[in-house]
């Protein structure tokens, strides 16, 4: 009988660290799949991070370079929850980002944001081409 525990529980586990091993297996956001349920979406500067390690979350300010969706002041405050799913911005580098409004906070994930650079240059310019074709 405790063998027979014994391998339920492993099985348990197993399936559990696989679910989480893929918990952030997504496609980046898309302007024309993601834009209409998307609070705001900019391309802009990551100027200050979190200072607070016991945090559960993370907060960045941005100072957006350009504004495809949303009214908001500068600069822009982001949430990114600290999980496997959270986004860490490094500062002083530009990303576009994809944030919508959970209990009065702009959230992202790294599903929805990345970095400007030649590696997501395809991604970004599948943004750009979308709002400047449905301005």
């Amino acid at each position: 009988m405790k063998i027979a525990t014994t391998i339920v529980y492993i099985s348990a586990m197993a399936s559990v660290a696989i679910g989480n091993a893929h918990a952030c297996s997504c496609s980046l956001a898309s302007a024309e799949r993601d834009g209409p349920q998307t609070t705001i979406i900019f391309k802009g500067i990551a100027t200050e991070g979190p200072t607070d390690i016991t945090q559960e979350a993370d907060y960045y300010k941005f100072s957006p370079t350009k504004i495809y969706k949303g009214d908001q002041g500068k600069p822009i405050t982001i949430y990114s929850p600290r999980n496997t799913c959270g986004q860490f911005f490094q500062k002083n580098t530009e990303y576009m980002v994809f944030a919508h409004n959970n209990k009065g906070k702009l959230t992202t994930s790294i599903c929805r944001s990345w970095p400007i650079s030649a590696r997501y240059s395809s991604n970004t310019k599948e943004v750009e081409e979308y709002f400047d074709k449905n301005k």
